[in-house]
C-alpha cells in the first residue's frame, strides 16, 4: 500500500547515493508480487535516468568507485548471479570519454535467490537485487537473513503496519518511508558495549519528497549550501547569505510544494 513513485524515488537514493557505497545503504528490495512488476519497471527507468560523471560537476548522480578493485568486485559478484540465473535489467560497468575512473553504472537485478553473493555478501557498488515475495512476513524472514543490517526501510501508507515491521527487523536503524543514511554517533558508541542493542525507528508519512533525492542540479547544490552556512556560519554572516542564496532555497521549496500537491 505504499506510495510506489515516493518508494521508487526512495529505493533510488537509499541504493544508489555515493555510488553505492554507504554502509547503511539499501542493497535489497523485498516487494509484494501484486505490486512488484510496476515497481522494478518504474525502479530500472529511475535507475536508468541518473546520470554518470565527475562529482564536481551540479548535474552529476553517480561517481566513481573508490578504486578499480571495487569495480571488479562488483562485476563478479554481478556476473556469479546472472551465471545462476539473476536477470540483470539495467547497469554495468562503463568507460566515460576524457573521465578518469572506475564507474560501474546503477544496476538492478531481479530474479535473485538469497543462497547468491548479491544477497549475502557486501556488494562495494551501486547495485540493487529485487525479489518479490508472498507476503510480509515472508519479507521480514529473508530481510532478517543474513541478520546484522546497519540499516533498513519499510515503505507503507499504514503506520501500524510499519511499526509492527520495523520492530521485527534485525537492524541497527530503521525508518519508516525513509532509508537512513548511516549510523548515528550513539550507535557508534554502543556497538563498543557487547550486550546493548539500539535500534532507531523514524516515521516519514510520504508527503513530500526528500529534498535529498535526484535528480541533482545546481540550484539544489546551491540551497543545500546556505542551509548549512546560514545554519552553522556566524551570525553576521546571516544576513549576506539571505542575500545571496534565498532565491535558490525558494526555487526548492516550490519544486518541493509542487512535488506534495501532486500527491494529493
Amino acid at each position: 500500500d505504499a506510495d510506489l513513485a515516493h518508494a521508487v524515488d526512495g529505493a533510488l537514493w537509499g541504493a544508489f547515493a555515493n555510488a553505492g557505497q554507504s554502509g547503511a545503504g539499501m542493497s535489497r528490495v523485498y516487494v509484494l508480487r501484486d505490486v512488484a512488476e510496476r515497481f522494478e519497471s518504474e525502479l530500472v527507468a529511475g535507475a536508468r535516468r541518473l546520470r554518470l560523471g565527475s562529482p564536481l560537476e551540479w548535474t552529476t548522480d553517480i561517481g566513481p568507485l573508490l578504486e578499480p578493485a571495487a569495480r571488479d568486485r562488483v562485476i563478479e559478484l554481478v556476473g556469479t548471479a546472472c551465471d545462476a540465473g539473476a536477470q540483470l535489467r539495467c547497469g554495468g560497468a562503463v568507460d566515460l570519454d576524457g573521465l578518469a575512473g572506475a564507474f560501474y553504472a546503477p544496476a538492478v537485478l531481479t530474479g535473485v535467490d538469497r543462497e547468491m553473493g548479491v544477497i549475502r555478501e557486501d556488494v562495494p557498488g551501486p547495485v540493487l537485487s529485487v525479489v518479490a515475495v508472498d507476503s510480509l512476513d515472508q519479507a521480514v524472514e529473508l530481510a532478517n537473513d543474513p541478520p546484522g543490517a546497519l540499516g533498513a526501510s519499510v515503505w507503507t501508507l499504514d503506520r501500524a503496519t510499519g511499526e509492527r515491521l520495523a520492530a521485527a527487523l534485525r537492524a541497527a536503524k530503521v525508518g519508516i518511508n525513509d532509508h537512513p543514511a548511516a549510523p548515528s554517533p550513539r550507535q557508534v558508541s554502543l556497538a563498543f558495549r557487547a550486550h546493548v542493542s539500539a535500534k532507531l525507528r523514524v516515521w516519514e508519512p510520504s508527503r513530500l519528497r526528500d529534498r535529498r533525492w535526484y535528480p541533482y542540479d545546481e540550484t539544489l547544490a546551491r540551497a543545500a549550501r546556505a542551509t548549512v552556512r546560514y545554519l552553522y556560519g556566524r551570525e553576521s554572516d546571516r544576513p549576506r547569505v539571505l542575500r545571496e542564496d534565498a532565491i535558490p532555497a525558494l526555487r526548492v521549496a516550490r519544486r518541493l510544494a509542487r512535488d506534495a500537491l501532486r500527491r494529493q
